[in-house]
């Protein structure tokens, strides 16, 4: 299952780091293998007045859950007239 998180600061590096520490505060390993996609670069508009931050993709992979095992469905218990039969029938061959 991927678990993932878009964070955003001044730079690339920054956005980053916001993701990753959301991922983390939300229950992701800390050791985990965390992917980075950059969605936004920073930009400065308008002689640098207004700033748009750098946007930042962040995902880990975490383990699916195993489904518990199904429980094994009783077989019903053979009639007793057919193990007669194979009774008889083992007798049978050994007569011969």
């Amino acid at each position: 299952m991927r678990i993932e998180y878009t964070g955003t600061g001044a730079d690339i590096k920054d956005a980053q780091e916001e993701a990753k520490r959301w991922l983390i505060a939300n229950g992701a390993p800390e050791d985990a293998l965390f992917h980075f996609e950059t969605l936004q670069f920073p930009k400065s508009k308008f002689f640098g007045i207004k700033k748009e931050p750098a946007k930042v993709l962040v995902w880990y992979e975490k383990p699916d859950p195993k489904p518990a095992p199904a429980p094994k469905a009783q077989t019903p218990a053979a009639p007793q007239q057919k193990k007669a039969d194979k009774q008889l029938f083992v007798n049978l061959k050994t007569d011969i």
